[in-house]
């Protein structure tokens, strides 16, 4: 997944689901973007003791540590979607995962390098892998 596509799924299901879905930046880059993360917390909601002071784990989620990982993103973004679908249609395994833990998802880590890579993308169609030390003589298109 590309930079603004993760971005746009990630407000889409904040908005959506506003009970359990929290966003919020977590950094900022070398380049001043946001490091965003999306946490899922239904675990008051999903608590039969509505009372009850919940002592949740949480699991934390992440991808794209390096901006030429693009593949990385899909697994986080994928448990995300999983958990709150499972949520919507009242999935069994997803409510009692959500009901017990708190998961947090971080799904691009180097935002600046992917948005680098979109770019690149939208211009000439092609994925050029970018690299961190800004030496773009190793560069290749895909």
């Amino acid at each position: 997944m590309l930079y603004d596509e993760v971005t746009d799924l990630m407000a889409h299901a904040a908005k959506d689901f506003p009970s359990i879905v929290k966003l919020e930046s977590v950094g900022k880059t070398y380049l001043g973007r946001d490091i965003q993360m999306l946490t899922i917390d239904a675990t008051k909601e999903l608590s039969l003791n509505k009372s009850e002071d919940t002592k949740a784990k949480a699991i934390l989620m992440t991808g794209a540590h390096h901006a030429r990982e693009l593949i990385s993103t899909q697994t986080p973004v994928y448990a995300m979607i999983k958990l709150l679908h499972g949520f919507v249609q009242g999935d069994t395994e997803s409510s009692e995962l959500l009901k017990r833990n708190k998961y947090m998802f971080i799904p691009m880590l180097n935002t600046d390098g992917c948005a680098i890579i979109q770019e690149q993308f939208d211009k000439t169609g092609k994925l050029v892998y970018k690299r961190k030390n800004g030496n773009r003589s190793n560069e290749t298109p895909d």
